[in-house]
C-alpha cells in the first residue's frame, strides 16, 4: 500500500495550497469537498473520522484508504494541533511542514471571519503553532509559502526531494494563484 504524503501546518497557512500542488503531480485526496476561493481538497472520509470525540487512528487509515483507488498516491492535510493523531494513524507517510508568516496567518484567518479576536491579540498562539511546526518537522525541510507564491520554488523541491519525489514547476505554477492568496 502507497503510504500518503501528508501537509502539516497551521490554519491559513497553505496547507490547501499544498493539496492541490500534490493533486496537479497526480495525488488524490479520496472524495473532495470544496470551499473557498482555493479548493479546500480534502478527504471526506477521514474529516468525518478525525473530527468524532477520540478519534481511532485505525479508522482514520482506513477510511483514507477505502476512498482512494487501489494503486493511488494519496496527500491529506493535517493542521499541526492533529499531527500526533495522524502520526499514529500513517507512520510511514511522507511528511511535508508548511509555514506561513504568523501575522500573515493571524490576519488571513481575520479577514475570512474565522475569529472576532484582533489579529494582534493572536499573535502569541500563531507563533506557538510555527515553533511547533518547526519541532515536529526535525530536519526535514520546511516549505516557506510566502517564498512559494512569489514564484521562489525552492523549499518544496527540496522538500519534494527529500521524500523521493520529484517537483512539476508547471505544476505548482498552475496551482498558485497570487491574487487569491493576497485577499485571503
Amino acid at each position: 500500500m502507497n503510504e500518503p504524503v501528508i501537509t502539516v501546518g497551521q490554519s491559513r497557512s497553505g496547507t490547501s495550497l499544498l493539496i492541490k500542488i500534490f493533486i496537479n503531480h497526480g495525488f488524490v485526496t479520496g472524495q473532495e469537498r470544496a470551499r473557498g476561493l482555493y479548493e479546500n481538497h480534502e478527504s471526506l472520509a477521514v474529516h468525518g473520522v478525525v473530527h468524532t470525540p477520540n478519534p481511532d487512528p485505525a479508522v482514520i487509515r482506513e477510511a483514507f484508504f477505502s476512498s482512494i483507488p487501489k494503486g493511488s498516491r494519496g496527500v491529506l492535510k493535517s493542521m499541526i494541533n492533529k499531527h500526533d493523531l495522524y502520526l499514529r494513524a500513517f507512520p510511514d507517510a511522507l511528511w511535508i511542514f508548511s509555514i506561513r508568516d504568523a501575522e500573515a496567518v493571524c490576519e488571513s484567518l481575520w479577514r475570512k471571519g474565522r475569529t472576532h479576536l484582533h489579529p494582534k491579540s493572536m499573535m502569541g498562539h500563531a507563533v506557538a503553532r510555527n515553533k511547533e511546526i518547526i519541532e515536529a518537522a526535525g530536519d526535514s525541510t520546511i516549505v516557506q509559502m510566502s517564498r512559494l507564491m512569489v514564484g521562489d520554488y525552492s523549499s518544496l523541491e527540496r522538500a519534494m526531494s527529500e521524500r523521493g519525489l520529484v517537483m512539476d514547476a508547471d505544476a505548482v505554477r498552475s496551482a498558485i494563484n497570487p491574487k487569491l492568496w493576497t485577499c485571503q
